[in-house]
């Protein structure tokens, strides 16, 4: 049951990276030769069995450099898609009997 949420998680994010990097490319005529190549990377982060307990202040800190960070890369134009990814899944979306009911 939980490989079947991640795959049905899995196939959102990778649909949610298409459309971002469909609207992100420029317009181009459909017999224009490719110029340009672009690469994008789609991470995904676990927290680890063995992570660190931090206390609040320390958390805290650690977010706010995290976000630091993203509005840094988003202003130079590094990130394109970034966040919680918490996908709706629906009935058609899974096998029956996957979903609780």
């Amino acid at each position: 049951m939980k490989s079947e949420c991640v795959l049905g998680t899995l196939i959102v994010m990778l649909l949610l990276l298409t459309v971002a990097v469909a609207q992100s490319c420029p317009k181009t005529a459909a017999t224009a030769p490719q110029e340009h190549y672009f690469f994008y990377q789609l991470v995904l982060l676990r927290r680890p069995a063995n992570a660190p307990e931090l206390d609040t202040v320390a958390l805290d800190k650690l977010q706010e450099e995290h976000l630091a960070n993203i509005r840094k890369l988003a202003k130079e134009g590094k990130l394109v898609l970034a966040g919680d990814v918490k996908p709706e899944v629906h009935p058609w979306m899974t096998q029956k009997g996957v979903l609780p009911k």
